[in-house]
């Protein structure tokens, strides 16, 4: 079995400055750049291939 980690983002969904779909938005881009870092971290040999941008969050 190969190892794993869980990228897990929680707050506060109410906002009354940012809409619910920004900071939705807002958190699937940080769980890219926390996958990213975590590579790097890693060291990974085999050259992980992570998207360039987060994908639109579908909210």
């Amino acid at each position: 079995m190969l190892p794993f980690r869980m990228i897990g983002l929680s707050g506060d969904w109410a906002s009354v400055d940012t809409p619910a779909v920004r900071v939705h938005q807002i958190r699937v881009d940080a769980a890219l750049r926390t996958a990213r870092e975590f590579v790097r971290a890693q060291g990974c040999t085999n050259a992980p291939q992570l998207v360039a941008q987060a994908p639109a969050a579908p909210f």
